[in-house]
């Protein structure tokens, strides 16, 4: 897990695994701020916290992103690289998020 010879996922790779291999690597890498089923709205999430979610359906966490300054993140999406708020963003709003810090201590 988490080295440069993995295999490349299709984009529904996330729809049929059950092994939290993501959230794994980024743990490897980070530390966990916390986890929440919706995310506070008056949250003290800071700049540069990595996100992590899940997509509805979904049993591991699939997606993540960087917050610019709360409740902005910054994620790729197809076509395109999108700066978006997770509390009103179809794919961040009422999803399982952990938050995590870059600099793990």
């Amino acid at each position: 897990v988490c080295s440069s010879d993995l295999p490349e996922f299709s984009g529904d790779w996330w729809a049929h695994a059950s092994d939290e291999k993501y959230l794994r690597c980024v743990m490897r890498f980070a530390k966990q701020l916390g986890r929440s089923s919706r995310l506070y709205r008056n949250s003290e999430v800071k700049s540069g916290s990595f996100l992590l979610s899940k997509a509805a359906g979904s049993r591991v966490y699939n997606h993540g992103g960087i917050v610019t300054v709360w409740p902005m993140v910054v994620h790729a999406i197809q076509p395109r690289v999108a700066e978006v708020n997770v509390l009103t963003d179809t794919l961040w709003a009422n999803r399982e998020i952990t938050v995590f810090d870059l600099v793990k201590t």
